[in-house]
């Protein structure tokens, strides 16, 4: 029964709470291979004038001028997906201003269009989204399409950092409606941890917000081979999962299959 004691300065909003909460449920679960309801999480608040650090109180510190975020996003990565027309088609140099991690697959659906797809993960800085806004402006790709998403699940996923392995995804797009949002991430997080954790070959998942809309979301989910991900589809705990979710949505977008190459393979 693991239990997680976390102390913070006071003034964050109950919604806040709820959000840190989640998050170390979420991972402490999976790490520890353990259901959820038997994590524990205690939250204790401190008041400025009682924590010191540096040789002074909290409460004597100037204010932290935060820096500067993308207008509309609150927090989280951003994603830009590269879709482009033709598996032959080079793919241009990403920006590395901000770059988190990257990602480059090639569609192995045999019966599909041949595709393939760039994932870039970048801070929220401003300099990061100057660096895309450039990348953009003097790039064409042939047939290609550019989505702008904001990563909306706690946990860090696997779009970060450099790729070290075979990986496969499974992609696709959620259009969920605007009344059920809040009910759609919990459960795709519950979903995923533990449920999609406790399966063979399976790395982690991301749910990409699309902006500038609110209510549509590009699932990538990381496995270790298809074969791992095509048992997952076929197993039980998929079929549940589908059955819960497609009430929350008024359209989904499968987009398919891509093998990634790990990045010192490049």
């Amino acid at each position: 029964m693991p239990i997680v004691h976390v102390e913070f300065f006071e003034g964050r909003p109950i919604e806040k709470k709820r959000e840190l909460v989640q998050g170390i449920t979420e991972t402490v679960a999976r790490t520890c291979q353990v259901d959820a309801d038997g994590v524990h999480v205690l939250l204790e608040e401190r008041t400025r004038e009682n924590w010191g650090r540096g040789a002074l109180l909290n409460s004597d510190r100037p204010p932290r001028q935060d820096s500067e975020v993308i207008p509309g996003v609150d927090s989280g990565d951003v994603v830009m997906v590269l879709q482009t027309g033709s598996t032959a088609e080079k793919v241009p140099a990403l920006p590395s201003n901000g770059l988190l991690g990257i990602r480059q697959g090639v569609n192995c659906d045999s019966d599909a269009t041949p595709a393939a797809l760039v994932l870039g993960a970048c801070s929220p800085g401003q300099d990061a989204q100057d660096a895309w806004d450039g990348f953009l402006a003097e790039t064409s790709v042939a047939d290609g399409k550019v989505m702008r998403c904001l990563r909306a699940d706690l946990p860090l996923g696997g779009l970060r950092g450099q790729n070290r392995l075979p990986l496969h995804l499974t992609i696709g797009t959620h259009h969920v409606r605007e009344d059920t949002v809040d009910e759609y991430l919990q459960l795709m997080r519950l979903a995923v941890h533990p449920e999609m954790n406790r399966c063979s070959g399976f790395v982690s998942s991301d749910r990409l917000r699309q902006l500038p809309s609110g209510s549509s979301f590009f699932v990538v989910n990381h496995w270790l081979s298809r074969e791992h991900a095509e048992a997952y589809a076929s197993s039980p705990a998929h079929d549940m999962l589908k059955a819960r979710v497609r009430p929350l949505l008024h359209d989904r977008d499968p987009l398919g299959s891509f093998d990634v190459l790990p990045d010192r393979a490049r």
